[in-house]
């Protein structure tokens, strides 16, 4: 690959991550963060592998300091060949009927009103075939009480994209999302800190008994803006090891042990003349 890599959020967590891989991938990475100091520090170490990279702070809820950012990279390197909205801020932030106003619109614009302000700030440098990928999570695709305005941005960047999808999609600009479910990254594993058991039901969900890591959400960064994808938009990958593809109450019951040795999976009791109502 090649070209200019636009990377939000690429000072910390998952975003250092894919900053590295794109850069492994050939392209030319531009690491936006609000904490400029992180972002310098993550350009360095990639240029000190020999690969292209150079660093902006940037507050990407601000629409002219966005703009002026990426005329500055595409100045340097030319067209934006993919963009990657990551930036974020990390918390359950309560019932969404609980949460003040405040904080609600501040959540919003932070976790879903910056990727269209990032996306929009790009929008006419992207180069034709280029690709914009989204960075959401399963708390998007689902439910999740005590999550309020986390998971409804979330959701909502779904939909973004697919909006996008169909708005671009002419120009031959690539709209996807990605949806990482438990990540085993320092900056999201504050909340696990002497609960090790909280981490264990997740492991026990997941079909493949793991946890995620930042490189597996990489790796399906790489895929999106690659030459393997140029087939693909408006879609969403969840990255989460099969969690969101089995009932997860029957997952937890296993994790609890209510099952006897020899009794899982569990067998059918219901006759047919009393169906199940389980859905």
């Amino acid at each position: 690959m090649g070209g200019l890599a636009v990377v939000t959020g690429a000072g910390h967590g998952i975003g250092t991550v894919i900053a590295d891989r794109l850069a492994a991938d050939g392209f030319a990475v531009g690491c936006l963060d609000i904490d400029g100091v992180a972002a310098s520090g993550r350009a360095s170490l990639i240029r000190d592998r020999g690969q292209v990279a150079v660093s902006r702070r940037c507050d990407v809820r601000d629409t002219a300091e966005v703009r002026a950012v990426m005329e500055s990279l595409v100045n340097e390197f030319g067209p934006i060949h993919a963009v990657v909205n990551n930036a974020m801020s990390w918390a359950p932030t309560g019932p969404v009927l609980g949460i003040d106003e405040e904080r609600w619109h501040a959540d919003i614009a932070m976790l879903l009103g910056s990727y269209r302000t990032v996306t929009a700030g790009a929008n006419s440098h992207l180069a034709p075939g280029s690709s914009v990928v989204m960075i959401s999570s399963v708390h998007g695709l689902f439910g999740s009480a005590g999550w309020g305005s986390y998971a409804v941005a979330k959701a909502g960047i779904i939909q973004l994209a697919r909006v996008l999808a169909s708005e671009l999609g002419p120009r031959g600009i690539r709209v996807n999302t990605i949806a990482p479910g438990i990540i085993a990254h320092s900056d999201g594993l504050e909340k696990y800190v002497g609960r090790p058991d909280l981490l264990q039901q997740h492991v026990v969900a997941s079909p493949l008994r793991r946890t995620g890591t930042a490189e597996d959400v990489a790796g399906a960064v790489s895929f999106l803006v690659g030459r393997d994808s140029t087939w693909i938009t408006g879609q969403t990958i969840t990255v989460d090891g099969g969690m969101t593809s089995v009932l997860q109450l029957t997952e937890l019951e296993l994790y609890s042990g209510i099952w006897p040795d020899g009794a899982w999976p569990p067998q059918p009791q219901n006759s047919p003349e009393s169906p199940s109502d389980a859905h």
